[in-house]
């Protein structure tokens, strides 16, 4: 009955090895299983994670595809599933324990339980029939192989010396990028007025929008994009470090109740102007005009799209033009992350709001920015659930359902619908794929599957902040410490006022054994906040008499004369207080502090079950108690 459901399950891999986005919920739904299902299935008959057989299947694929064929790395990431060359060389690597260039040099070595061979699964030792007969065949295309990659290598030689006699730019071919990804470049505002550059910004926003609802397409988040403004960078060296086919480039001239709009879309690789077109309308056009731009990308480069794909870029967010502006002015504000930006940008949607009651887009905006501040968990889901009851197809208000079911309702069964509801609806929302994949480890473990879900945001968005600090957490967790530390330093070259991540490098140095470099990395992030130099020397004097201990120590006072045992933040301050005492083996308040945190529901309790932070008090029958309550199991 395996080798059955195996020899079905291979034949869904192969039919879709090629489909980054063909992953375990859509192999789960094409077996007719449950995700959870599928998972016990694969780990009773391999002890493997259903995420770790599709990327393994993937990986076997491409070890067979470089064995018999003279093709390049890239090229083959593409064919089994990769959205990255580097994913795919770094997971081939840790996989074989050699690249894909040494495939050539290691013969046909392979695991021997090989997802790909469902009869291993009766006998593990099974060898391959007429070995000795195809002794010699596999010699010969051995050096037929040899032969053509030295060949091909000589030629590739040859044209890279005489490409850089005019430049030393390596040039970027099609087969290191994904086919249909497209970056679209911060639009140009040719008005003589400068505060017309929100509107700009906001035909730009809308049109990547438009994009993003399209499943063929790979689009950049405009976070990554804004980092681009005025750049003068070539569209094949843009496209070389956002790894993308395409540019759009938009220009937008405001003048009275009229509006110009010129567009060129841009193949990044020849960096040859496709599609050109100028368009002149009254301002009450500016919707159809922006739709009819996405559609005709789409056409341009031959792409199919579905009937409910249509319908989602032909959407009117709003009748008012006025709710609109307002809506793209506080959009504008919203995108810079300060608590100065975040009260004129909740002002602007509100008049929106008020001028447009029905107005979607606004409510799931403002939601958003309630969600990342964390002021009222209630206000958050009244918002999200109105974006939801006037748009049913708005992926960002699922996302931030799934967001408040996981971290305050612990309702781990509608967290993981919402989730991937979010995707199905907006497959480029970078903002869900990190939320489920915080999900994924904090609540289940999956660290794989977490890791997964967050390159799949870095893909989209390589430059956010928040991407990359879950991306360095992850890390941590793996004992991947030089490449968290990457991370961080990616992070603070983004945001050089936010002090996460010189924590997680504080922990990164403790791990390390290296705790003088971690009290300074502590305190290069405490100088960003709200802390005192007289506090900073406070905590470094404690860590000189006490050592690591005494900086957690210092660290649990300072808090408790702050916050006392009053809830602030939800509860953030209880949790983390807890994590502390845990640290210091001080076992029973460790206990208390969680204890206090469940009462007051805070809003990272979700993170208890895996933290490492309580490696120490995961058999106490308290602790025990408490992931019984959130209906977390045990360790079983």
């Amino acid at each position: 009955m395996d080798k059955v459901f195996l020899k079905k399950l291979n034949g869904i891999l192969e039919d879709n090895s090629s489909k980054e986005q063909f992953g375990v919920n859509e192999l789960a739904n094409e077996i007719g299983m449950s995700r959870s299902q599928l998972h016990r299935k694969l780990n009773l008959i391999f002890g493997k994670s259903a995420s770790q057989y599709v990327r393994e299947y993937r990986l076997q694929k491409a070890l067979t595809i470089l064995q018999n064929e003279v093709v390049t790395a890239s090229e083959i990431a593409y064919r089994v599933g990769f959205n990255s060359p580097t994913y795919f060389n770094t997971s081939f690597r840790e996989y074989f324990g050699y690249t894909p260039g040494e495939v050539k040099y290691k013969g046909s070595a392979g695991s021997n339980n090989s997802v790909l061979d469902e009869d291993s699964v009766s006998d593990p030792t099974l060898s391959p029939i007429d070995t000795n007969d195809k002794e010699e065949e596999k010699s010969s295309k051995e050096k037929t192989v040899v032969f053509s990659s030295v060949l091909i290598l000589l030629i590739i030689a040859i044209s890279y010396y005489f490409y850089t006699g005019s430049t030393n730019i390596t040039p970027v071919t099609k087969n290191t990028i994904h086919d249909k990804s497209i970056a679209v470049l911060p639009s140009k505002n040719l008005s003589s007025d400068p505060s017309d550059q929100h509107f700009a910004d906001g035909v730009t926003n809308a049109i990547t929008n438009h994009l993003s609802s399209i499943k063929e397409f790979k689009v950049i988040s405009g976070t990554t994009m804004e980092h681009y403004r005025g750049s003068r960078l070539t569209a094949p060296q843009i496209a070389k470090e956002l790894n993308v086919s395409y540019l759009l480039e938009a220009s937008t001239q405001k003048y009275g109740d009229s509006v110009k709009i010129i567009i060129q879309l841009i193949d990044a690789l020849s960096d040859k102007q496709i599609w050109s077109e100028d368009f002149e309308m009254e301002l009450k056009y500016i919707f159809a005009i922006q739709s009819k731009i996405a559609i005709q990308i789409a056409t341009e480069l031959q792409i199919s799209l579905s009937p409910n794909e249509i319908t989602q870029i032909d959407k009117r967010p709003t009748k008012n033009m006025e709710a609109y502006n307002n809506f793209i002015t506080g959009k504008y504000f919203s995108n810079v992350k300060n608590m100065d930006n975040y009260k004129i940008s909740l002002e602007y949607l509100k008049k929106s709001i008020k001028l447009d009651p029905d107005f979607a887009l606004a409510y799931a905006a403002m939601a958003d920015i309630h969600l990342f501040w964390g002021d009222s968990v209630k206000l958050t889901k009244e918002l999200a659930l109105k974006t939801i009851a006037l748009d049913s197809n708005n992926g960002e208000a699922h996302a931030i359902l799934g967001d408040l079911a996981n971290r305050v309702e612990w309702d781990w069964e509608k967290a993981e619908k919402e989730y991937q509801l979010a995707i199905q609806l907006n497959p480029n929302s970078k903002s869900a794929y990190i939320y489920y994949s915080q999900f994924q480890y904090d609540v289940y473990g999956q660290i794989e599957e977490s890791r997964e879900l967050i390159n799949k945001a870095l893909y989209l968005d390589p430059l956010s902040f928040n991407a990359l600090m879950r991306s360095a957490y992850l890390y941590l967790q793996e004992g991947k410490l030089k490449q968290a530390m990457t991370e961080t330093e990616k992070g603070i070259e983004m945001d050089k006022k936010n002090g996460w991540a010189y924590w997680l490098n504080f922990e990164n140095y403790i791990q390390q054994g290296k705790y003088d470099m971690a009290v300074d990395e502590l305190a290069k992030g405490w100088k960003l906040s709200s802390v005192s130099d007289e506090n900073i020397e406070l905590m470094k004097a404690a860590y000189n008499r006490y050592g690591i201990n005494g900086v957690y120590q210092w660290i649990i006072d300072y808090d408790l004369i702050k916050y006392g045992r009053e809830a602030s933040y939800n509860g953030y301050h209880f949790y983390q207080t807890a994590q502390k005492f845990a640290f210091v083996n001080e076992k029973d308040k460790a206990l208390e502090w969680l204890e206090i945190a469940f009462n007051n529901r805070s809003i990272l309790m979700h993170r208890i079950k895996h933290d490492p932070y309580f490696k120490n008090i995961r058999t106490e029958p308290r602790f025990l108690a408490i992931l019984k309550k959130m209906n977390l199991g045990d360790y079983q």
